[in-house]
């Protein structure tokens, strides 16, 4: 399973209403600029912030899919596969 890219945990946790923006300073002397920060990807914030987000329905498809990823991609981080499973079937492609 790939990492995510920005892109992706961005677009992410702003489905699941988790975007925490706060002033930082910029290069510039006097220069301030908004900075988003969002939670680590582990199965604790994936458990508390993003499968209270799916119907029913939903929760059987993405556990269907986190199964099948962590049984394809032996080894693998269990977060990142629900991750994968979350995004894929929220999104609709699976």
């Amino acid at each position: 399973m790939n990492e995510p890219t920005d892109k992706q945990i961005k677009e992410f946790w702003e489905w699941c209403g988790q975007v925490t923006v706060r002033r930082v300073r910029s290069h510039e002397p006097g220069s301030f600029r908004d900075q988003a920060d969002y939670p680590t990807l582990d199965l604790n914030n994936l458990f508390k912030y993003a499968v209270p987000k799916l119907d029913e329905e939903t929760k059987k498809a993405v556990f269907d899919e986190w199964l099948y990823l962590m049984d394809v991609n032996r080894n693998e981080d269990p977060a990142l596969a629900l991750f994968w499973a979350i995004y894929e079937v929220s999104k609709g492609t699976k």
